[in-house]
């Protein structure tokens, strides 16, 4: 099986699990993002057990955290993918780009580390250290957060209900602890983001229109 770039990320640095969905497929059929997805059915989302992660878009895939993942009811998991499919309609895609131009600069870093001490210890603390440190300088990783998170809050509660979305939401603020945000997606960490109540507040306010 062929596997993209993203696909091997998930796979080697989040030890993530693709799995398939018709319920999430018919919902990207219904939003009009499936022909920016995976050919491959198996190969659009994916479950990680890294700690740290609710649920995110990878250049054109989904990821879920496992808690989060499998604490979700089946409309709550719609749900949160309807947010996740509104980042791809928006084009919120910047942030993978320079992680990957930044994955690369690091992996660079890493081979030519190695090539100098033969230490595989040493070259992988360059990789870690260089990924995290651009990561998480980078200004634009901060920009825009919360106008994007409530619009596609808006979008994708055109698409389900908005209970299950309100729920979704509460049940990634209670899992994402300060103590656990984020290991996994570093861009994250220091982005502002709308609180639940917030959100859930503009979701019911769509409703009443």
């Amino acid at each position: 099986m062929r596997l993209d770039f993203t696909s091997l990320y998930l796979r080697a640095f989040l030890g993530a699990k693709p799995f398939d969905s018709p319920e999430i497929d018919s919902l990207a059929e219904k939003m009009g993002v499936s022909r920016s997805l995976s050919t491959n059915h198996q190969d659009r989302y994916f479950v990680t057990g890294a700690r740290g992660v609710a649920a995110a878009t990878l250049g054109k895939k989904i990821v879920f955290g496992r808690a989060y993942f499998e604490r979700l009811a089946d409309k709550e998991r719609i749900a949160a993918a309807a947010h996740e499919f509104a980042h791809i309609l928006d084009n919120d895609n910047d942030r993978w780009r320079i992680s990957v131009w930044t994955l690369g600069v690091s992996l660079t870093l890493m081979i030519a580390a190695y090539g100098a001490f033969r230490s595989e210890l040493l070259s992988e603390c360059v990789f870690c250290a260089s990924f995290f440190v651009m990561m998480g300088t980078l200004p634009s990783q901060r920009r825009g957060s919360k106008v994007r998170e409530l619009k596609c809050d808006s979008i994708a509660v055109s698409y389900v209900e908005g209970e299950s979305m309100i729920t979704a939401i509460r049940l990634a603020e209670s899992i994402l602890t300060p103590k656990s945000r984020l290991t996994a997606l570093p861009w994250s960490k220091r982005r502002p983001s709308p609180t639940s109540e917030e959100r859930a507040d503009a979701i019911m306010a769509l409703g009443k229109r």
